[in-house]
């Protein structure tokens, strides 16, 4: 949803925004269809608060693997996947999240009622979409770019945490978008 906040910021305040480069970021055609927001809104209530009381550290390994892709790196240690586990479990779908959702549809009409900042460069990193719970998610993101002058799109093959799944392509990708500024 951080897509929808970098748009805005894009839109109200252009002079302070050189580009914005998107990890998976939502973008407001991806909730053309809130009744498939407000769906997932309340199982995502709920797993709030089954996650408050403690239930989601009984989560089996293959969903919180599914959930936290980053535990899967040889990179990291016993110990720091320990870390991240802990964290997952103390700040999986806080109140804040659940808020955050709620606020969808007034965001995007705040959204709707700006131009589109058409000139504000973006690359947006897009996923396979195959762990969304919305349809068509990479053809929305792809669109959105099309209305872009320097709109970018880098598809990868991967779920939702293209950060934890593909994070040196997306460095090395950053790395050569910067150079032109």
């Amino acid at each position: 949803m951080s897509g929808l906040e970098a748009i805005h910021w894009a839109q109200k305040y252009p002079e302070e925004v050189k580009a914005i480069i998107g990890l998976d970021p939502s973008v407001p055609a991806v909730y053309d269809d809130l009744s498939l927001l407000r769906s997932q809104e309340k199982q995502l209530k709920i797993l709030a608060i089954i996650s408050r009381v403690g239930v989601t550290r009984l989560m089996d390994q293959a969903t919180l693997k599914k959930m936290l892709p980053i535990i899967l790196s040889t990179a990291l240690s016993k110990a720091d996947k320990r870390i991240i586990k802990a964290l997952f479990y103390r700040s999986a779908l806080t109140r804040n999240m659940v808020n955050e959702i709620d606020y969808i549809p007034k965001n995007i009409q705040t959204i709707a009622s700006y131009p589109l900042p058409a000139e504000t460069p973006m690359l947006f990193f897009i996923s396979d979409g195959g762990d969304s719970f919305f349809p068509d998610w990479q053809e929305k993101l792809t669109h959105f770019l099309s209305e872009i002058t320097n709109g970018q799109g880098h598809h990868l093959a991967c779920g939702h945490f293209v950060h934890y799944e593909k994070a040196e392509e997306i460095a090395d990708e950053i790395k050569k978008y910067l150079r032109n500024f």
